[in-house]
């Protein structure tokens, strides 16, 4: 057998083998990147909201310019509160609708808080002023006040009525409409 084949023989087989290698450390990080992206069923998202029909628990959470907002201060009003994060892009999302929808209002129905969860400050402002959104922005640097809410899946969002009892929860992104119906549905 001359040089020439030998080393196209092992040069070829050291490309399948390659091929092999590749394909399973592919199967490996597949699986290990999708393995925490779990889909709840309809029951187990119903057993996620055990807040509703509860009272929103209080809580007393910086703004962007570093004054003090409060649940309590806003009771009187029915709220919205969303729990999101600057990279999660559905809810950037869902912080846009919100904002959108808020800004056409002349006298919005409703307070809207939009509580950002366990991110850097300076990330936050940056995103927000670059976005040029208006909504109220809340931090909550350490993710206690997300926990209490149970905002395990972002974007989350709850309406709290004016006496401060959740009435519902949606995961995901809500259109305008969506938004509007389940306000109308709530806070009448």
């Amino acid at each position: 057998m001359s040089n020439y084949l030998k080393w196209g023989l092992f040069g070829l087989i050291g490309l399948f083998g390659l091929i092999i290698l590749l394909h399973v450390a592919g199967r490996i990080l597949v699986t290990e990147l999708v393995q925490d992206i779990v889909l709840p069923s309809a029951e187990e998202e119903d057993s996620s909201r055990p807040l509703i029909g509860k009272r929103a628990p209080y809580f007393n959470l910086p703004d962007l310019s570093e004054r003090q907002a409060s649940v309590p201060d806003a009771l009187n009003t029915p709220i919205v509160l969303l729990f999101w994060t600057t990279w999660n892009n559905t809810s950037v999302d869902q912080l846009a609708i919100l904002d959108a929808y808020i800004s056409k209002q002349e006298s919005p129905p409703f307070s809207v808080f939009a509580v950002n969860s366990q991110e850097d400050v300076s990330a936050v402002k940056n995103f927000i002023r670059r976005g040029e959104y208006r909504l109220q922005v809340l931090l909550d640097e350490r993710g206690a006040i997300t926990e209490q809410y149970q905002a395990r899946s972002l974007p989350m969002t709850y309406f709290i009525d004016a006496n401060g009892i959740i009435h519902d929860i949606f995961i995901g992104v809500m259109s305008e409409q969506e938004l509007e119906g389940r306000a109308k549905k709530t806070f009448q």
